[in-house]
């Protein structure tokens, strides 16, 4: 392209500009190879491929082979007008389109006539497929009482597929009887399924899924999940569903995600063995019944679980003890406040935490109930670094404190004769102004010879920066490169709105 460069204008604001013009009005858009224009093509949106393919006969043909394709109902409809031009645009679109390669089809639909809908969606699915897609996300809002069927499709329709995401809002879903020879990632989201063999169909009909996301699909009783394969599940169950028992056998699983939330009215149990399993978050309600077998290889857990309803299970026979001792080889540990308080309450020993390298408490504050657990711990914990406790847990929810004069001042922590705080280095907590919390940070600063750094988080009011600076003063002493920070504690209403 010939363009002439024109002298250096100064401008009023005293900016200096360098201007270009062209000599021709060549359209240079339309000279680019098919090949670019189609992958510019797949940054648009699909009411911008729209606008663009009438602007040409070219642009009309090149449209067709966009290899990304979004089908959103409710923007298209605003596009193209009411529904029944949209539907009429679309089949014209995919029958026209032949099988021109597809790596990703996105389809956000809302069914307005559903039997005519369903039917439709399922053959723009089988061109999608014909055409070799790589990735298939789907969302339709059937409705609770409609049910949508899965395409039977051959080994050669679904031999791309790499990536399956489902989301029927609450719809019923038919299993395909085909196999995916290459899919790897399955999600499923507000899903019924009825059928207590839905863990035989993904070993049977996904042996090579590396990832399973399985949220709020309800209608199975029992979920077994056995894959060779599977290296990251996330199972996530909210109240009102049937399910009663998962049982979990992967040998290469990596990662296990499970949020289980429950009416207490029946009997509920969870089986784990994963003997390469790294990373464990178990939130929700406890179980009458679990198992934890083979976990050997754990670097990662978090365990937020909530007490039962009163009356409906005997909360001492969940053995917290015997949780910890399923995941003694852990380095990061979390915890959250009902389960350090019912090791405080059955008055039993940890095991040896030897590998906790970083401890997280999900606790209020430090209230007399707790202590005795957070110092056997402690005790237990040779080699711990980074030592947090916060008053507000993973599940978004603040956890009210109040602050407690408290019984377990110093002489409390000098008798416990402490020697495993050694190589503690950080300490981030919330400070509530309990004798408890002042008396812990003492100690904690008088043992951690290695400590480098605490984070206290408070809230700022007269009264507390008075007493900060009365506790600044009383522990200067003890360790002078020891860097302090105070920090404002957020709003509950801030917390919520992040």
């Amino acid at each position: 392209m010939d363009t002439t460069e024109l002298p250096l204008n100064l401008f009023s604001d005293g900016t200096r500009r360098i201007k270009h013009f062209r000599e021709d009005n060549v359209d240079w858009f339309s000279s680019l190879p098919d090949s670019l224009v189609v992958h510019i093509f797949s940054f648009l949106k699909m009411e911008e491929i729209i606008r663009t393919s009438i602007l040409s006969r070219r642009f009309r043909y090149l449209y067709l082979s966009v290899p990304y394709l979004d089908f959103d109902s409710e923007e298209l409809s605003a596009k193209l007008g009411d529904q029944y031009c949209m539907r009429t645009y679309l089949d014209d679109f995919m029958s026209q389109r032949n099988e021109n390669r597809m790596l990703r089809f996105r389809l956000r639909w809302l069914c307005f006539e559903p039997q005519s809908d369903e039917n439709r969606i399922v053959a723009w699915l089988c061109n999608v497929l014909h055409c070799g897609v790589q990735e298939l996300d789907i969302e339709i809002s059937i409705g609770r009482q409609g049910t949508f069927i899965l395409p039977a499709m051959s080994s050669f329709s679904c031999g791309y597929l790499e990536v399956l995401k489902l989301n029927l809002h609450g719809g019923h879903l038919v299993l395909p009887s085909s196999v995916f020879l290459s899919l790897r990632i399955l999600s499923m989201k507000s899903v019924r399924i009825f059928h207590d063999s839905f863990g035989d169909w993904i070993s049977s009909s996904c042996q090579r899924l590396e990832t399973l996301n399985l949220e709020n699909v309800t209608g199975i009783v029992k979920l077994h999940v056995t894959h060779s394969f599977l290296e990251h599940l996330l199972i996530s169950q909210r109240s009102g569903n049937l399910l009663n028992r998962i049982d979990v056998s992967c040998e290469s699983l990596k990662t296990l995600s499970i949020k289980w939330f429950f009416q207490l009215h029946k009997t509920r149990s969870l089986n784990i063995s994963a003997p390469n399993l790294q990373k464990f978050k178990w939130m929700g309600n406890i179980v009458s019944h679990y198992s934890l077998k083979n976990i050997i290889c754990l670097q990662d857990t978090m365990l937020f679980l909530v007490p039962p309803q009163p009356g409906v299970m005997d909360m001492e026979s969940f053995k917290v003890v015997d949780l910890l001792h399923t995941i003694k080889h852990a380095r990061v540990l979390e915890l959250n406040c009902w389960l350090i308080e019912a090791l405080s309450r059955q008055d039993c020993l940890p095991p040896s935490l030897y590998d906790l390298q970083d401890l997280v408490m999900d606790i209020s504050c430090l209230k007399d109930s707790i202590i005795p657990a957070l110092a056997s711990i402690l005790k237990k914990s040779p080699h711990i670094k980074h030592l947090t406790i916060r008053g507000c847990g993973r599940l978004g929810l603040v956890i009210p404190g109040n602050v407690a004069a408290g019984k377990f001042g110093m002489i409390f922590w000098e008798n416990e004769h402490f020697t495993n705080l050694r190589e503690l280095r950080t300490v981030e907590m919330e400070l509530r102004g309990g004798k408890n919390e002042r008396a812990f940070l003492l100690h904690l600063i008088r043992q951690g010879k290695v400590l480098e750094k605490i984070t206290i988080h408070t809230r700022v009011t007269h009264l507390w920066l008075t007493a900060t600076d009365q506790f600044l003063q009383g522990v200067k002493w003890a360790s002078p490169s020891l860097q302090i920070c105070f920090v404002e504690s957020q709003s509950g209403q801030d917390l919520l709105n992040e």
